[in-house]
């Protein structure tokens, strides 16, 4: 044998090192070294373990009645202290594919089953001569445990190893636990490159590098029988997969998947966690898959969706770069049979899952998808240059989102809810503080309520800049927009701001910039089914290059006008003869028509208009007949309950809204 410097003077002191030739083995690619391997196990067995040494060559694996998918070309049943060393040239070569077919139906490249306890894989490669058609019989490792937690393989290591053309997965652990892998290069699987299967205690996965694998790349997955939740661990009579009755018990617990790159075949994901628990995936690079990174949840249907798996909790994703996939990270509960039950269903859509440092670009779909999900936090920035979009989801938090030519999208019930919004949209608690979107996009939401945002900045959208519909308790505390409506559009589109049906839209510290046609506000009310009902600017200015006097705030009047509106701030339209900033002041309690100026500062204007006196000192709006709107002025104490949702209260020059009608807590401050 020649000499290895892998063979270290602990192992040569501890263990029996063995050569797989001295067993009859060949190595040339054409000897069927099937039971040469069997008899080198044999005698690492009855020496209470050891070192087998695969020296250079091909150690040809072919088929036969004996060779099941239970076994192995190397099997290890009920061993341990087992090292299967490779030659850096040393290669499993799997040459028992159905010669009809084309497809694996025999055995497995290696299998480790049973009772095995401290087993190392080192340099193992493992090659099927030809690759098969489709996915089929044959993975190149499969470590296969059991129901007995104590008695399954344990302690494994694989390094250094390398997988080609699987028929089925490269690497799989179902029901093992106190696992590493190291180094992992896994090229054209049929199925998941490394996947773990209700696994548990401690697993670390440090570097693997994925080419055209046929499923995730890496996946953690344990599933959850609805039929016999109370049955733990066993599903096919005792076969594996393995489901969990809990989220504590084997679900991969206690995992770290670290510095994982993959590339091509879209079929699947880079990484995936279903039903996990403790779990840090970090440095991830995945391109052209399906999703980078995916956390999800399902019930089964028995079609589309053939596995149950539970939410997963305490999950942090650190670092991910993905491009040319269909979507970036995505978080999502699939339930194709009844898609409503996702504010209750909390096993199925209560996650806890933190990502960290997400930057996705040129996705087919989004960058960034969470859909029917509660409890997911963002840390440092999220970054695409696509859509990202939260769509039926509750309980997120972000520190930074920067859409780049990428629409930023809020959709709540994708059924949609009934009306009226205030008694039938829910509170869905999302807080972003700061939120960019730049180049083309806006920001979008509908059927949503319950969004605060800090800091909002848009830039160079092609439309409209800020646009909801059907919302509630919509919150931004400072909106900067910067040349909207590049496409110069002359409808509705082209105003900075778009509200409709909209119940206590409150925005601070508003800052337009605008060099086109567009207005800066537009306020629209709604129809028989709803109103906007509650919306307030509180500080800031519009600046614009039109020719007009008007201050380019627009509020639908008439019978489905907007109510218990408010709005101050200054404006100034650069091309008037003589430009300066004006100020603008409206309140309105009640329905009215749509504004107008009357042709000289002391003309009888009626209720449910607004005039403006240039000649006055401090030029300022002003209502026909009455500074309050209709037939409910403010209130000047906030004592007492509210007796309606949006009214208005006015004490010592501070402005109240009603977002309640239980307690006199329920009084909002609008204004400084």
């Amino acid at each position: 044998m020649k000499e290895n410097k892998l063979f270290s003077n602990e192992l040569r002191d501890s263990f029996k090192i063995l050569t797989v030739k001295d067993f009859g083995a060949k190595g040339n690619g054409v000897t069927d070294d099937f039971n040469s391997i069997k008899n080198a196990i044999a005698r690492l067995k009855q020496n209470g373990g050891g070192i087998l040494y695969f020296p250079e060559g091909k150690y040809r694996i072919g088929r036969g009645s004996d060779r099941t998918r239970d076994y192995g070309g190397i099997t290890l049943l009920d061993i341990s202290n087992i090292k299967i060393l490779f030659d850096p040239a040393a290669v499993l070569w799997m040459d028992n594919l159905n010669p009809t077919t084309n497809l694996g139906d025999q055995c497995n490249g290696i299998v480790v089953k049973g009772n095995c306890n401290n087993i190392t894989f080192e340099n193992v490669a493992v090659e099927w001569a030809v690759r098969p058609v489709n996915r089929s019989t044959g993975d190149a490792f499969y470590f296969w445990g059991g129901i007995d937690a104590e008695q399954c393989p344990r302690n494994i290591n694989l390094v250094n190893c390398r997988v080609k053309n699987a028929p089925q997965a490269g690497v799989i652990f179902q029901g093992c636990r106190d696992i590493v892998v190291e180094n992992l290069i896994l090229e054209h699987t049929h199925a998941d490159g490394l996947h773990f299967n209700a696994c548990h205690r401690n697993i670390l996965v440090d570097g693997v590098r994925g080419t055209d694998v046929g499923d995730d790349c890496v996946a953690l997955v344990t599933y959850y029988d609805l039929t016999n939740p109370a049955n733990p661990y066993v599903y096919n009579n005792g076969r594996p997969p393995f489901n969990s009755p809990d989220m504590t018990t084997r679900n991969n617990n206690h995992s770290i998947i670290r510095n994982i790159i993959v590339d091509g075949d879209d079929h699947a994901n880079g990484v995936r966690v279903s039903g996990g628990y403790d779990i840090t995936v970090e440095n991830v690079d995945a391109r052209n898959r399906k999703t980078a990174v995916i956390v999800d949840s399902a019930i089964a249907d028995g079609t589309t969706i053939k596995w149950s798996y539970l939410a997963s909790r305490k999950i942090r994703i650190r670092n991910v770069r993905g491009k040319n996939n269909n979507v970036g990270f995505q978080v999502q509960y699939f339930n194709f049979m009844d898609a409503s039950d996702w504010p209750t269903k909390d096993d199925f859509t209560l996650f806890d899952v933190t990502a960290e440092n997400i930057d996705v670009d040129d996705n087919s779909l989004y960058g960034v998808y969470l859909e029917r999900c509660r409890g997911v936090k963002f840390l440092g920035k999220v970054r695409s240059n696509n859509e990202i979009r939260f769509r039926n989801v509750k309980n997120i938090s972000a520190e930074k989102i920067h859409a780049d030519g990428s629409l930023f999208n809020l959709i709540g019930n994708s059924l949609g809810y009934p009306y009226p919004i205030s008694s039938n949209i829910p509170d869905h608690d999302i807080y972003i503080e700061e939120l960019k979107i730049n180049g083309g996009q806006n920001f979008y939401a509908e059927q949503i309520g319950g969004v605060t945002i800090e800091k909002l900045s848009i830039r160079n959208s092609d439309k409209r800049a800020f646009v909801t519909s059907s919302t509630i308790d919509i919150t931004v505390n400072q909106l900067s927009i910067y040349y909207p409506n590049r496409s110069n559009s002359s409808d509705f589109n082209k105003n900075a701001i778009n509200v409709i049906k909209g119940w206590r839209t409150n925005i601070a510290n508003l800052y337009v910039k605008t060099d086109s046609n567009s207005f800066g506000v537009d306020i629209g009310g709604g129809d028989s089914s709803e109103i906007t009902n509650g919306f307030v600017i509180v500080g800031g200015s519009i600046y614009s290059t039109r020719n007009d006097s008007s201050p380019g705030i627009v509020f639908q009047g008439g019978t489905y006008g907007v109510t218990n509106a408010y709005a101050n701030i200054s404006y100034l339209n650069a091309s008037e003869v003589s430009p300066r900033w004006k100020p603008y002041s409206r309140v309105l309690s009640a329905r009215g028509s749509t504004s107008e100026r009357p042709s000289g500062g002391t003309t009888a204007v009626s209720v449910g208009f607004e005039y403006f006196n240039e000649t006055e000192g401090r030029p300022t709006w002003h209502k026909g007949s009455d500074v309050w709107d209709g037939a409910n002025p403010p209130i000047t104490s906030i004592t007492n309950t509210p007796l309606y949702k949006g009214q208005i209260a006015i004490v010592g020059g501070i402005i109240y809204m009603a977002v309640g009608t239980t307690a006199s807590t329920d009084w909002k401050q609008i204004s400084n």
